[in-house]
């Protein structure tokens, strides 16, 4: 809506325009018809619109911004494997019990689903090596369902790398998080426990970590819980009168210098006589070449199976494998002689 300052001075303008089309009397509205006096009012329409273009721009400007809360968790330490974190969750009081609901998305704008593997507001990234991110991504992490997870991008992961981070409501107060396997956790033959970091913010520029407090959080490293700041009053200093005691100065003389004549010895230079070096002969030892024999190479098939599991078979498609028992992976006739056999399996 624009305000009715301004559409006053756009009529203004229009109408001191017509009145000068010519010294008769025109009605209200009247264009002139001369071709002058045509494109002089659309000039007059046009710098109209930028006004109102300008205004609406201002208005934009002027609306109040929304604030938040963000809430940035990491993984502590090393990780020797590819995270597996089936569930992250908030809460807010110290004892992990008051449960705060995650908003879609993280809160973020654009959807989890969207995430890109190389990441996105919402995470760090994720894996797009042996999945997609309908089965890999961040949104498995806060679902609402253990049989899930998201699985970071990096492998194996350095301290800080694989993160999630939330946007909240600014009034929201967390005070407890935890993220399954993220602190600590195994995989591949690996495991960790270097627990969490966590960080807060209202900008999502400037960070402040939080203190685990060990006491309230236990010994399970994939919780991290905190003590909320609190601003210690001080005191205003209370001024002490002081008395300056008043100092006398004692009037020093100062007694006449007397200059001693000061004889210098002689000094005498020893002779130096520089003592004969002999250099040591010295004689290298002989050298004996050690002949080396190449290890022979073994062609290895493209076929694989490694970590927890990821397989690939001779076809290169790669695949995970989640159900457990004993599998087949390799048949082989039991009549057939051994050296027949083309391939090693280790």
């Amino acid at each position: 809506m624009v305000s009715s300052t301004t559409t006053h001075t756009v009529i203004l303008k229009v109408s001191m325009f017509i009145g000068m089309c010519g010294a008769m009397a025109r009605p209200e509205g009247h264009v002139c018809e001369d071709e002058k006096g045509q494109r002089g009012l659309y000039l007059v329409q046009k710098q109209a619109r930028q006004v109102l273009s300008a205004e609406s721009s201002t208005r934009e400007a002027e609306a109040p911004t929304t604030s938040y809360t963000y809430v940035k968790i990491a993984n502590g330490g090393y990780t020797g494997w590819r995270p597996y974190i089936t569930e992250v969750q908030l809460y807010s009081d110290t004892a992990c019990t008051v449960s705060i609901a995650i908003p879609a998305e993280g809160g973020w704008d654009a959807a989890a689903t969207v995430c890109d593997a190389a990441g996105c507001d919402l995470c760090s990234g994720w894996d797009n090596v042996y999945g997609v991110l309908a089965d890999k991504g961040p949104q498995l992490a806060f679902d609402g369902s253990t049989s899930t997870a998201w699985r970071p991008q990096c492998y194996p992961c350095n301290p800080g790398a694989a993160w999630i981070k939330f946007r909240l409501s600014a009034s929201t107060v967390v005070q407890c998080v935890k993220a399954a396997n993220l602190g600590d956790g195994s995989g591949g033959g690996q495991s960790w426990d270097g627990g969490l970091e966590v960080s807060t913010s209202s900008d999502a520029a400037n960070w402040q970590s939080m203190t685990r407090d060990a006491a309230l959080s236990g010994s399970d490293m994939n919780t991290f819980a905190w003590q909320a700041p609190t601003d210690a009053p001080t005191d205003a200093p209370t001024a002490v009168p002081t008395t300056e005691t008043p100092t006398t100065e004692t009037p020093t003389t100062d007694a006449p210098a007397t200059a001693v004549p000061t004889t210098e010895a002689p000094t005498t230079e020893a002779p130096t006589t520089d003592a004969p070096t002999t250099e040591a002969p010295t004689t290298k030892a002989p050298t004996t070449a050690v002949p080396t024999t190449d290890a022979p190479t073994t062609a290895i098939s493209s076929a694989s199976a490694s970590g927890d599991p990821h397989m690939t078979n001779t076809r290169g498609e790669k695949f995970d494998i989640y159900e457990s028992g004993q599998l087949e992976y390799l048949r082989a006739s039991h009549k057939s002689a051994t050296e027949a056999h083309n391939f090693t399996a280790k």
